[in-house]
């Protein structure tokens, strides 16, 4: 149960607008009713990560962290979130495990649920998927894309997702049935 409105955090390295404006569409009558606080996202250019370190650290902690990115397995059989490129213009990575001792050691009080938008954040890996990782780092739930997924396919089933997942009429959000009513 979270008492008050629930806080909802995205991440969204690079510069793809329309990724966020999609999510905050879903979250729309949601947050018009005061049941969903929108969260000053951690997006842009600039996320690398330590100014994604440094936002959990300081930042206003949120029930549900939303990862909006690329997300695959690197060469050791480490699941990994892309951040934005550095200032040369090369590709950087965090490692799932990573980030999974920043949510535990930042948002252990409040984290409920994080969703990774990102093609194969529950692909498996070595030591496990990302969505595995998570939770065991202290996640309440975890959905997570197992296979490739078009932008617009994920964004479609984000919406259904926080479309059943948050609502006036709905005592408390039931993770499984809105991933269903998503997956439908």
């Amino acid at each position: 149960e979270v008492r008050g409105a629930v806080r909802v955090l995205a991440i969204a390295p690079g510069s793809d607008e329309r990724a966020l404006d999609a999510l905050r569409e879903a979250l729309g009558l949601a947050l018009d009713a005061g049941e969903v606080e929108w969260l000053d996202p951690i997006a842009g250019d600039a996320v690398s990560p330590r100014a994604l370190f440094d936002r959990l650290r300081r930042g206003k902690s949120p029930h549900i962290v939303h990862f909006l990115g690329h997300g695959g397995v690197d060469l050791q059989g480490r699941p990994s979130l892309r951040l934005a490129d550095d200032e040369d213009g090369e590709e950087v990575w965090i490692k799932v495990e990573a980030l999974g001792r920043e949510l535990a050691a930042s948002l252990r009080e409040d984290l409920r649920l994080v969703v990774l938008e990102a093609c194969e954040g529950a692909a498996p890996g070595a030591l496990g998927s990302a969505a595995e990782l998570l939770a065991k780092a202290g996640a309440d739930a975890v959905v997570a894309h197992l296979w490739p997924v078009k932008a617009d396919v994920a964004r479609a089933c984000s919406r259904e997702f926080y479309r059943t997942l948050a609502g006036a009429s709905r005592a408390e959000g039931d993770v499984a049935a809105s991933l269903g009513a998503a997956r439908r």
